[in-house]
C-alpha cells in the first residue's frame, strides 16, 4: 500500500495540469491567466495585464482562448463613463471519456 506524500499530491496535480493543458491546447499564460482569475475573483483585462507583466493583447488572446473552451465567462458591466468587461473563471470539466482515457492509459485519477 503506497502512503500519499506531500510529493506524490504535487506530482498528481502537475499530471493533472498538463493534461489539461494538452486538452485544452493551452499554453503557460493560458494557466497564469485562469489562475489569476481564480485568485482575483474575477478581473478586467487592465487588471490581469497589471498583475501578470504581460500586454493587453496577450491577455486578450488568452482570455479569448479561455472563453472559447468555456473556462472563463466575460461580463459586462457599466462603468463610471462606459461599460467594461469582467472575466471571470468556471471550473475545469472533462469529459467520462477523457477521465476513463486518462485512468487507463496514464493511470491517473482525474
Amino acid at each position: 500500500m503506497t502512503i500519499p506524500t506531500d510529493e506524490n499530491k504535487n506530482k498528481r496535480d502537475i499530471d493533472k495540469l498538463q493534461l489539461i493543458k494538452c486538452i485544452y491546447n493551452l499554453n503557460d499564460l493560458d494557466i497564469k491567466v485562469y489562475k489569476a482569475l481564480t485568485e482575483l475573483r474575477g478581473a478586467t483585462v487592465k487588471e490581469l495585464a497589471e498583475k501578470l507583466n504581460y500586454s493587453r493583447s496577450s491577455i486578450q488572446k488568452s482570455l479569448y482562448k479561455l472563453i472559447s473552451h468555456k473556462l472563463v465567462e466575460r461580463k459586462k458591466i457599466l462603468g463610471k463613463r462606459n461599460y467594461k468587461y469582467l472575466y471571470y473563471p468556471l471550473p475545469f470539466t472533462i469529459s467520462p471519456e477523457i477521465k476513463k482515457a486518462a485512468k487507463e492509459i496514464l493511470g491517473i485519477e482525474l
